[in-house]
């Protein structure tokens, strides 16, 4: 019985140093340095994003952006008096934690075929040459939020920059140089990955921006989509990435972000 005992007291207190260090990490206003141990999230609940964490992304990128260059309309957060809770979402939905699954959106009211879904009001953009803009937007949020804008990111080519003079492609017309991050400050961010089960997505190409539903949807589906029809890979990108998740998958290349 007293071995027992100890071994029950023994268990506890590592549950609690791991609370305690997860914690901490979760109060770090962190460099790129610090962005490392992400994986440890996965041993704690994560927690379904308010209108305060939205907003504190959204003021870290306006503010590292400035007006001149931000992507997004947001004016900063003490400038802002509306409760209101903005989302490039255009659907009724709730976001849910599913075991062994972690984040969603789901619908809850039915949605027909072809119905517009998400448009890019809050998404953020950092063009291939501006990886220092980038570090310092993740160096502005909590450790904990900057894990997540690494799996929620993504490398995006940018078609409207074909004339850039520092636009190249390769002879082989595969490897794009122009390849920026995108990072979506709403709920959009938390649409899981699915090739076949996907039932939102862009409507033939980039060209439209907006989001549409793949098949009618019912009340109660996820909201999923296919990463592959707009993923690219940037390499300062990626390298971030790798050095703050541990992806333990051998069957998919980007795996870190397909649990949310």
């Amino acid at each position: 019985m007293i071995r027992v005992g100890k071994k029950h007291n023994s268990f506890d207190i590592t549950a609690f140093m791991l609370a305690f260090i997860v914690t901490l990490l979760l109060a770090i206003q962190p460099t790129t340095s610090d962005i490392v141990g992400c994986e440890e999230l996965r041993k704690i609940e994560q927690e379904i994003p308010d209108i305060a964490y939205w907003t504190n992304l959204r003021d870290a990128y306006a503010k590292v952006m400035t007006t001149e260059y931000s992507t997004i309309d947001w004016q900063l957060s003490s400038k802002n008096n509306s409760d209101e809770l903005l989302t490039g979402l255009l659907v009724p939905f709730e976001v849910k934690m599913i075991d062994e699954k972690g984040r969603g959106v789901y619908a809850t009211q039915f949605i027909a075929k072809g119905s517009p879904i998400w448009i890019p009001k809050y998404q953020a953009v950092f063009e291939h040459d501006e990886q220092e803009d980038f570090e310092d937007f993740l160096s502005m949020v909590t450790w904990k939020q900057a894990c997540d804008l690494l799996q929620w990111c993504y490398g995006y080519e940018d078609d409207d920059d074909d004339d850039d003079e520092n636009y190249e492609e390769d002879d082989n017309e595969e490897e794009v140089t122009n390849v920026g991050v995108a990072c979506v400050l709403d709920e959009g961010s938390l649409f899981n990955h699915g090739e076949e089960e996907a039932n939102v997505g862009y409507f033939l190409s980039w060209e439209l921006d907006d989001m549409i539903a793949l098949r009618d949807i019912q009340a109660g589906e996820e909201l999923i989509q296919d990463y592959d029809t707009f993923d690219e890979s940037i390499d300062w990108f990626e390298r971030l990435v790798d050095k703050a998740w541990v992806d333990d998958s051998e069957n998919s290349e980007h795996s870190y972000r397909k649990e949310l």
